[in-house]
Protein backbone atom coordinates (compact mmCIF):
# COMPACT_ATOMS: atom_id res chain seq x y z
CA UNK A 1 0.00 0.00 0.00
CA UNK A 2 2.93 2.43 0.70
CA UNK A 3 4.64 1.58 -2.51
CA UNK A 4 1.31 2.06 -4.38
CA UNK A 5 0.93 5.70 -2.41
CA UNK A 6 4.37 6.38 -3.37
CA UNK A 7 3.89 5.78 -7.25
CA UNK A 8 0.72 7.89 -7.21
CA UNK A 9 3.15 10.58 -5.33
CA UNK A 10 5.48 10.46 -8.11
CA UNK A 11 3.13 10.09 -10.89
CA UNK A 12 1.24 13.22 -9.71
CA UNK A 13 4.24 14.90 -9.74
CA UNK A 14 5.79 14.00 -12.99
CA UNK A 15 2.06 14.93 -14.29
CA UNK A 16 2.40 18.19 -12.83
CA UNK A 17 6.56 19.09 -14.24
CA UNK A 18 5.04 18.30 -17.44
CA UNK A 19 2.25 20.81 -17.32
CA UNK A 20 4.25 23.11 -16.26
CA UNK A 21 6.55 22.78 -19.21
CA UNK A 22 3.90 22.96 -21.23
CA UNK A 23 2.32 26.28 -19.97
CA UNK A 24 5.99 28.02 -20.10
CA UNK A 25 6.27 27.46 -23.88
CA UNK A 26 3.66 29.87 -24.67
CA UNK A 27 5.03 33.33 -25.06
CA UNK A 28 3.60 36.83 -25.88
CA UNK A 29 4.99 38.76 -27.79
CA UNK A 30 4.27 42.78 -27.92
CA UNK A 31 6.69 44.30 -30.37
CA UNK A 32 6.29 44.17 -34.29
CA UNK A 33 8.44 40.76 -35.17
CA UNK A 34 11.05 41.66 -37.61
CA UNK A 35 13.22 38.67 -37.30
CA UNK A 36 13.41 34.99 -37.74
CA UNK A 37 11.10 33.08 -35.01
CA UNK A 38 9.40 29.99 -34.08
CA UNK A 39 6.11 30.31 -33.01
CA UNK A 40 4.90 27.62 -30.85
CA UNK A 41 1.48 26.52 -30.18
CA UNK A 42 -0.10 29.17 -27.64
CA UNK A 43 2.12 32.04 -28.25
CA UNK A 44 0.48 35.65 -29.54
CA UNK A 45 1.91 38.40 -31.08
CA UNK A 46 -0.12 41.25 -30.07
CA UNK A 47 0.56 44.44 -31.18
CA UNK A 48 -0.99 47.89 -31.79
CA UNK A 49 0.44 48.05 -35.67
CA UNK A 50 1.90 45.47 -37.85
CA UNK A 51 2.52 42.13 -36.00
CA UNK A 52 5.16 40.14 -38.64
CA UNK A 53 7.27 42.98 -40.82
CA UNK A 54 9.70 42.00 -43.47
CA UNK A 55 10.57 45.40 -45.08
CA UNK A 56 14.11 45.39 -43.75
CA UNK A 57 15.01 41.77 -44.62
CA UNK A 58 13.68 38.16 -45.77
CA UNK A 59 12.06 36.54 -42.92
CA UNK A 60 11.26 32.91 -42.09
CA UNK A 61 8.68 32.18 -39.98
CA UNK A 62 8.30 28.28 -38.20
CA UNK A 63 4.88 27.77 -36.33
CA UNK A 64 4.58 24.50 -34.56
CA UNK A 65 1.17 24.25 -33.20
CA UNK A 66 -1.44 26.81 -33.32
CA UNK A 67 -0.29 30.26 -32.89
CA UNK A 68 -2.18 33.73 -32.75
CA UNK A 69 -1.03 37.46 -34.00
CA UNK A 70 -3.71 40.23 -32.71
CA UNK A 71 -3.01 43.18 -34.03
CA UNK A 72 -5.59 46.28 -32.95
CA UNK A 73 -5.69 50.11 -32.74
CA UNK A 74 -8.81 51.96 -33.21
CA UNK A 75 -7.36 55.41 -33.95
CA UNK A 76 -4.70 54.03 -37.16
CA UNK A 77 -4.41 51.69 -39.67
CA UNK A 78 -3.20 47.76 -38.54
CA UNK A 79 -1.69 44.35 -40.11
CA UNK A 80 -1.05 41.24 -38.73
CA UNK A 81 1.66 39.76 -41.56
CA UNK A 82 3.26 43.18 -44.20
CA UNK A 83 5.48 41.17 -46.42
CA UNK A 84 7.31 44.34 -48.37
CA UNK A 85 10.66 44.32 -50.40
CA UNK A 86 11.54 41.02 -48.82
CA UNK A 87 10.32 37.35 -49.64
CA UNK A 88 8.76 36.07 -46.83
CA UNK A 89 8.45 31.86 -45.80
CA UNK A 90 5.74 30.89 -43.12
CA UNK A 91 6.21 27.29 -42.29
CA UNK A 92 5.16 25.27 -39.82
CA UNK A 93 4.58 21.22 -38.27
CA UNK A 94 1.65 19.06 -39.69
CA UNK A 95 -0.97 20.71 -36.85
CA UNK A 96 0.24 24.25 -37.93
CA UNK A 97 -2.46 26.40 -37.93
CA UNK A 98 -1.81 30.64 -37.71
CA UNK A 99 -5.02 32.75 -36.56
CA UNK A 100 -4.69 36.73 -37.32
CA UNK A 101 -6.63 39.48 -36.10
CA UNK A 102 -6.78 42.58 -37.35
CA UNK A 103 -9.17 45.26 -36.12
CA UNK A 104 -8.41 48.78 -36.80
CA UNK A 105 -10.01 52.56 -36.71
CA UNK A 106 -8.47 53.18 -40.00
CA UNK A 107 -7.19 50.71 -42.58
CA UNK A 108 -7.33 46.68 -41.44
CA UNK A 109 -5.01 44.19 -43.51
CA UNK A 110 -4.90 40.67 -42.24
CA UNK A 111 -2.02 39.68 -44.68
CA UNK A 112 -0.39 42.92 -46.78
CA UNK A 113 1.42 41.30 -49.62
CA UNK A 114 3.73 44.25 -51.52
CA UNK A 115 4.60 44.24 -55.29
CA UNK A 116 7.94 44.72 -54.24
CA UNK A 117 8.81 41.45 -53.00
CA UNK A 118 11.51 39.36 -55.33
CA UNK A 119 10.24 36.50 -54.75
CA UNK A 120 6.63 35.14 -54.31
CA UNK A 121 5.47 34.47 -50.35
CA UNK A 122 5.06 30.96 -49.12
CA UNK A 123 2.84 30.52 -46.57
CA UNK A 124 2.37 26.35 -45.33
CA UNK A 125 0.36 26.62 -42.12
CA UNK A 126 -3.96 26.82 -41.89
CA UNK A 127 -5.39 30.10 -41.95
CA UNK A 128 -7.78 31.68 -39.87
CA UNK A 129 -7.96 35.32 -40.90
CA UNK A 130 -10.61 37.76 -38.82
CA UNK A 131 -10.67 41.25 -40.12
CA UNK A 132 -13.08 44.41 -38.31
CA UNK A 133 -12.39 48.15 -39.65
CA UNK A 134 -14.35 50.37 -37.72
CA UNK A 135 -13.39 53.43 -40.98
CA UNK A 136 -14.65 56.76 -42.65
CA UNK A 137 -12.08 56.38 -44.91
CA UNK A 138 -10.57 53.32 -45.36
CA UNK A 139 -11.11 49.38 -46.07
CA UNK A 140 -10.89 45.64 -44.70
CA UNK A 141 -9.60 43.39 -46.48
CA UNK A 142 -8.16 39.57 -45.52
CA UNK A 143 -5.95 39.24 -47.64
CA UNK A 144 -4.66 42.17 -49.69
CA UNK A 145 -2.12 41.59 -52.50
CA UNK A 146 0.40 43.24 -55.16
CA UNK A 147 3.26 40.67 -55.01
CA UNK A 148 2.70 36.75 -55.74
CA UNK A 149 2.06 34.07 -53.44
CA UNK A 150 1.25 30.73 -52.79
CA UNK A 151 -1.27 29.73 -49.66
CA UNK A 152 -1.06 26.02 -49.01
CA UNK A 153 -2.93 24.82 -46.06
CA UNK A 154 -6.77 25.61 -45.95
CA UNK A 155 -7.60 29.29 -45.38
CA UNK A 156 -10.76 31.11 -43.83
CA UNK A 157 -11.39 35.01 -44.34
CA UNK A 158 -14.04 36.95 -42.26
CA UNK A 159 -13.94 40.50 -42.54
CA UNK A 160 -16.26 42.69 -40.56
CA UNK A 161 -16.84 46.25 -41.44
CA UNK A 162 -19.05 48.76 -40.35
CA UNK A 163 -19.02 51.69 -42.31
CA UNK A 164 -19.29 52.44 -46.17
CA UNK A 165 -15.56 52.01 -47.37
CA UNK A 166 -14.45 49.03 -49.47
CA UNK A 167 -14.07 45.40 -48.21
CA UNK A 168 -12.94 42.10 -50.00
CA UNK A 169 -12.00 38.93 -48.50
CA UNK A 170 -8.97 38.33 -51.04
CA UNK A 171 -8.04 41.82 -53.18
CA UNK A 172 -5.52 41.36 -55.90
CA UNK A 173 -4.20 44.63 -57.28
CA UNK A 174 -2.31 43.62 -60.84
CA UNK A 175 -0.33 41.68 -62.97
CA UNK A 176 0.38 39.40 -59.95
CA UNK A 177 -0.61 35.42 -59.08
CA UNK A 178 -1.93 34.35 -55.60
CA UNK A 179 -2.26 30.14 -55.85
CA UNK A 180 -4.26 29.01 -52.77
CA UNK A 181 -3.73 24.48 -52.74
CA UNK A 182 -5.94 24.12 -49.42
CA UNK A 183 -9.97 24.89 -49.07
CA UNK A 184 -10.71 28.70 -48.78
CA UNK A 185 -13.67 29.91 -46.92
CA UNK A 186 -14.56 33.50 -47.38
CA UNK A 187 -17.03 35.70 -45.33
CA UNK A 188 -17.43 39.85 -45.86
CA UNK A 189 -20.19 41.28 -43.08
CA UNK A 190 -20.91 45.25 -43.67
CA UNK A 191 -23.73 46.74 -41.94
CA UNK A 192 -23.91 49.92 -43.73
CA UNK A 193 -24.61 51.17 -47.51
CA UNK A 194 -21.38 50.65 -49.11
CA UNK A 195 -20.81 53.71 -51.22
CA UNK A 196 -17.01 53.92 -51.57
CA UNK A 197 -15.59 51.13 -53.17
CA UNK A 198 -12.85 52.01 -55.53
CA UNK A 199 -13.21 49.35 -57.72
CA UNK A 200 -16.90 50.14 -58.17
CA UNK A 201 -17.95 46.69 -57.02
CA UNK A 202 -18.27 44.81 -53.83
CA UNK A 203 -16.98 41.37 -54.00
CA UNK A 204 -15.43 38.52 -51.94
CA UNK A 205 -12.67 38.13 -54.35
CA UNK A 206 -11.26 41.23 -56.44
CA UNK A 207 -8.54 40.98 -59.16
CA UNK A 208 -7.73 43.60 -61.25
CA UNK A 209 -5.35 44.61 -64.01
CA UNK A 210 -4.26 40.95 -65.27
CA UNK A 211 -3.48 39.35 -61.61
CA UNK A 212 -4.67 36.02 -61.42
CA UNK A 213 -6.18 34.29 -58.24
CA UNK A 214 -5.71 30.24 -58.70
CA UNK A 215 -8.41 27.99 -56.63
CA UNK A 216 -6.89 24.54 -56.51
CA UNK A 217 -9.13 22.96 -53.93
CA UNK A 218 -13.21 23.86 -52.60
CA UNK A 219 -13.90 27.59 -52.32
CA UNK A 220 -16.81 28.76 -50.52
CA UNK A 221 -17.81 32.52 -50.55
CA UNK A 222 -20.42 34.24 -48.66
CA UNK A 223 -21.29 37.97 -48.97
CA UNK A 224 -23.11 39.28 -46.27
CA UNK A 225 -23.09 43.39 -47.85
CA UNK A 226 -25.63 46.28 -48.87
CA UNK A 227 -25.10 48.79 -51.64
CA UNK A 228 -27.80 51.12 -53.22
CA UNK A 229 -25.31 52.82 -55.80
CA UNK A 230 -22.90 49.58 -56.51
CA UNK A 231 -23.26 46.07 -57.15
CA UNK A 232 -22.28 43.19 -55.34
CA UNK A 233 -20.70 39.85 -56.52
CA UNK A 234 -18.96 36.67 -55.03
CA UNK A 235 -16.33 37.35 -57.48
CA UNK A 236 -15.25 40.49 -59.77
CA UNK A 237 -12.65 40.40 -62.34
CA UNK A 238 -11.41 44.09 -63.59
CA UNK A 239 -9.38 44.76 -66.74
CA UNK A 240 -8.63 40.62 -65.92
Amino acid sequence: MKKEMKYKVLLCLLAGSVLSANTALAAEYTETIKDDITLHSGDIVSVDDIGINNSDKELTVTVNGEASIHAENMSGDVTGINIENNSMLINGNDTAKLNITAAGGEKAIGIDISPQIPNEAIINPDLKINVNSFSYYDGAFGIYAGGNAIFNGDVNIEVNSDYENEVAAINLTGGNKVEFNGNVEAVINSTKDITKPRMGIVAAINTSYDSQAVFNKAVNLTVNANSSTTPIAGVFSFYS
